[in-house]
């Protein structure tokens, strides 16, 4: 609602209207998708689009312009990797051509509207610097100029647990990268191993920089895996985490891993490639006898992060019924389901998003639990003007009720007690 002609929700902006209608859509049109593609194209489409609507409330209710910013980017990130797996499905012939249009459409709408959010953000950052630190930075810059220093570039590297292993045991393999004072966001690329010495175990990214996957590090092809990753905010070190693999050697012999399409972006609202990114790549032998060896047991205290429930209703999706909509995620093991529970004394079910309401009146408390893979949960809860009116009612309802039957009481005990 605006007061004022302040916004005091990020309900009241056009653009988060708007792509909470586009996320409605895409899982109306990936719900005609072939059932093979759920966990691959269709999983991805729900994913970028959910997240563009999440990651602009979040950025609402920020404080900081600095902290808007970085999750209004964030948004627009998720914006343009819908608008490539739009162009991706229309090669596949998955989508009608209506639906296509349809899609790309509101797509490129909503990214005019991030720009413009974004840039009028900016500028409104840019006017609190006082004049003091302009010209300090001025002198900077000159002495920069006068003074050049090497360009600055990611490197990617590989650590492993140990050069030398026997058949049968263990190894571990850890992707970092190093930044080398500058701040990145987002990190893409492809690791390949020896598959002919080694067999992959498990991958883990508990711990990692990258808290937002769009491309989650997984064994797609028997020599390589994969991974595309954001960081909100950027990140700023030597030895930042992506993630783990663990590998069992399987024969003996000698080989290398490495590091194919590495490439890492700057922190700067523009998605700017980082110059002359590079990669450190390890060699390994497989020989000797096989010692014992296990797998570090993964432990996971820390609950998923907080999140917020949309109530949405579209004409062209779900015949034009109330659902729910909802996505978090979580640093360590990942989300493993959801439970939705509707009304106080209700048992709860596993559901997914978008979640269309049983009760449409939307009249009903509604909580939403997020459990990880070690059952850690998050609890979201949604109030309408609905269920607040009806259960104040029935609150009101039982105490005269109970104001009733005391009444009778007391009368009772008078007359037969006295």
């Amino acid at each position: 609602m605006k007061q004022n002609g302040q916004l005091k929700s990020f309900r009241d902006l056009k653009v988060w209207q708007k792509s909470v209608d586009l996320a409605v859509t895409v899982y109306s049109v990936t719900d005609r998708y072939p059932k093979s593609e759920l966990y691959g194209i269709t999983s991805q489409m729900r994913r970028a689009a959910v997240s563009i609507s999440s990651n602009i409330a979040e950025g609402f209710k920020r404080s900081h312009q600095k902290e808007k910013l970085q999750f209004y980017n964030v948004a627009y990130a998720s914006t343009a990797e819908l608008e490539s797996h739009v162009e991706v499905s229309l090669k596949l012939h998955f989508p009608s051509e209506d639906d296509y249009q349809k899609l790309i459409d509101s797509v490129v709408e909503i990214e005019k509207m991030l720009d413009g959010l974004i840039k009028s953000q900016s500028r409104s950052t840019k006017s609190y610097i006082p004049y003091p630190i302009l010209f300090l930075l001025f002198l900077y810059s000159t002495f920069y100029i006068l003074n050049p220093s090497p360009v600055s570039a990611a490197v990617f590297s590989i650590e492993l647990s140990r050069n030398s292993v026997a058949p049968g045991n263990e190894l571990i393999a850890e992707l970092r990268i190093d930044t080398e004072g500058e701040s990145l966001n987002a990190f893409e690329g492809k690791l390949l191993f020896p598959a002919d010495l080694l067999e992959v175990k498990a991958v883990r990214d508990s711990g990692s920089i990258a808290t937002i996957w769009l491309d989650k590090p997984a064994q797609i092809f028997t020599d390589s895996i994969s991974f595309s990753g954001i960081t909100p905010g950027g990140f700023v070190g030597e030895r930042g985490r992506l993630f783990e693999v663990i590998f069992r050697a399987k024969a003996e012999g000698s080989g290398l891993f490495t590091i194919k399409d590495a490439r890492a972006f700057r922190n700067d609202g523009n998605a700017t490639l980082a110059k002359s990114v590079s990669t450190v790549v390890p060699h390994v032998t497989v020989s000797g006898k096989a010692l014992p060896s296990a797998i570090p047991e993964m432990s996971d205290v820390a609950p998923p992060e907080p999140f917020v429930l949309t109530l949405s209703k579209n004409q062209d999706a779900f015949e034009g019924k109330r659902m729910l909509i909802f996505a978090t995620q979580d640093k360590q093991s990942g989300i493993a389901y959801y439970e939705v529970c509707e009304g106080l004394f209700v048992s709860c079910q596993r559901e997914e998003s978008p979640y269309v309401l049983k009760r449409q009146s939307a009249d009903a408390f509604i909580k939403v639990k997020a459990y990880d893979e070690f059952d850690n949960v998050r609890v979201a809860k949604l109030s309408t003007a609905r269920s607040i009116f009806r259960y104040s009612l029935y609150g009101i309802l039982g105490i005269i009720v109970l104001a009733g039957l005391l009444y009778i009481l007391v009368r009772f005990a008078r007359k037969h007690f006295r």
